[in-house]
Parts: structure tokens; sequence; C-alpha cells
């Protein structure tokens, strides 16, 4: 009696719907408004900075929304906000440069005692591209962080970067002491510089200068990355006890199983120019790993032995 009466509802229910009098059920639309986070929904600078912080640590920076939010936290003169804001402007992450608006948040962060803010600054006075550049503005600001209890170990090193900046009067000895003090102070970076500086100076006696040579020799040694470029042009220029093309050539090829454009290059150039011993597929084949990697100058000499090549085959 069950299997009959279900059937027939079935039937009717099936009749019905060919008939235009019933209509199948109305999909369920679902209208999930998204979490509530006080940075939108109660104006709180504090909570845009936190969540600023967090869309600019993930693997992948969201640096347009990063922006936003940091802008927010900047409005109420926040200084780790406008630091972070600042640096955004400066670089173009996440919408265009803006150098004028990246000094004056980068100026409120720094008067906040955000370190990364003055030296950011320091940098954007010394930029080229900056119309209101004030070079000497950007050493007072590192001066007084290098000397401040404690130092700032980068302030320091960017100091020496100043002072030993080619396009301008540079001043060795300034730049030498700058960097000492960042190498004492644990900035890896300044060792090389300081070390390459000492065996550079006419004025550096022997004994100092076998000593930079052996911290540079250990710098190497512990990481490719540190000394190993710099100690190679050091021997290729001569500038080293014992100095050669041969040692520069094995330091350039060290460097270049790391730092492809600017190693493999330099020991193509050394292989190029017949200053050690080597097959005559060597330099192409080093300018051809230094290609693929951007390396524009290495395309033209490859390009060029290629065809130097194949005109001597004929």
């Amino acid at each position: 009696m069950f299997i009959r009466s279900t059937l027939l509802s079935l039937l009717v229910f099936s009749f019905a719907l060919a008939m235009g009098c019933a209509s199948a059920p109305e999909p369920i639309e679902l209208n999930v408004k998204p979490a509530a986070h006080p940075c939108f929904d109660q104006n709180k600078p504090q909570a845009c900075l936190v969540l600023g912080k967090r869309v600019l640590g993930k693997a992948r920076p969201e640096y347009d929304t990063a922006r936003r939010l940091l802008s927010r936290a900047c409005l109420v003169k926040d200084p780790e906000g406008c630091s972070l804001f600042g640096e955004l402007l400066q670089n173009g992450l996440g919408g265009p440069i803006d150098l004028q608006r990246a000094a004056e948040t980068l100026t409120v962060g720094c008067e906040g005692e955000q370190e990364a803010a003055c030296l950011n600054l320091a940098t954007l006075y010394n930029n080229p591209l900056n119309e209101r550049r004030d070079s000497a503005r950007a050493k007072s600001l590192l001066q007084r962080l290098c000397s401040a209890d404690p130092p700032s170990s980068l302030a320091c090193q960017q100091l020496g970067d100043m002072y030993n900046d080619p396009n301008k009067a540079s001043d060795a000895g300034a730049a030498l002491s700058h960097h000492r003090t960042a190498c004492e102070l644990g900035e890896q970076t300044a060792c090389v510089r300081a070390a390459t500086l000492s065996l550079q100076a006419a004025t550096t006696s022997s004994d100092d200068k076998m000593a930079a040579l052996k911290r540079l020799e250990a710098l190497c040694e512990e990481d490719t990355d540190l000394g190993c470029f710099e100690l190679a042009a050091l021997h290729q220029e001569g500038r080293v006890p014992g100095g050669s093309a041969a040692q520069a050539a094995v330091l350039y090829r060290v460097v270049c199983d790391h730092d492809a454009p600017r190693g493999c290059f330099e020991a193509g150039q050394l292989y190029e120019r017949g200053l050690i011993q080597a097959r005559a597929f060597e330099a192409t084949a080093l300018y051809t790993r230094a290609c693929e990697h951007g390396h524009d100058l290495a395309c033209e000499r490859r390009s060029i032995l290629a065809a130097l090549q194949e005109a001597a085959q004929q």
C-alpha cells in the first residue's frame, strides 16, 4: 500500500511539472560577508600596521595592498608604519615612485627612531634622481647613526660607501675607517671592503697588506659571495703579493658557480685576451653561461667569438 501511494505521488508531481503547475526549487544564494577587520570597520591605524606587515611578510608580498594599509597607519604618524610606507614609495613597490612623499614619511619614521627609515632617508638624499638631492645631509644623518650608542653598523658601512664613491671626490681614508668600524660591528660585507681598500692603498704597510689579504682569503673560503670576486680582481691587477692572472681565473671560476654574470664574464675575458692558457672554446662557454644569466656584454662577446671561429674555419 505504501509503495503504491509513493508511486502515485511521483506520477502526480511529474504531471504537474509537465503542465507548469510546479517548479524546481530555487537555488539558495549565499551572501557571505568577509570577516570584519578593525583596520577597515573601526579605522584603527595600529590594526592597519599589523595587517600591512602581514601581507609584506608573505612568500609573494602583496605590495599594493600593503601600500594602502601602511598609508593608513602613517596618517597618524606611526613611526614604523611611515618607515615601511616610505620604503614602498621610495622603491616604487605597489605603485609609482614618489620621492617627495617618501622623504616626508621616512622623516617621520626616522624621527621616531626607526633605523631602517633613517638609512633609507640617507639613500634618498644621495639619490641622483632626487631633485632635492643633498649628499651632505645624507652624510650627516649617517654619521649621527654611526656615532650613536649603540652605533648602527649599516650606517657606518653606508657612510664608507659614500666616501668611496668613484663618481665623486672620494676619501679612501675615511671610507676605510668607516668600513673597519662596520666590520668590527659584524658587517661581513664591510670587512670585504675594508680589506680591499687596505690592499689598494699605496700607504698601507706590508704587514697590514698581508693581514688584509689573509682576512679576504678567509672570507672567501667561508662564503664565496664574500670577497672572492674582489680577491680575484686584486690578483688580476697585481695588488697582492704573488698575484697572477692564473689565480684570478681560478677565483673568477669559483664565483662563476654562484654569480654567473660577474664571475663567468671576467673569467671569459682573461681567456679571450690570452692572459692564461686555455682551450679555444672555454671563453665562449663562459660567455654563454654569463649570457644565459642576463649579461648583455657577454652575449655580444660570444657572438663575436663565434663569428671569428666560423671565419677561421672557412
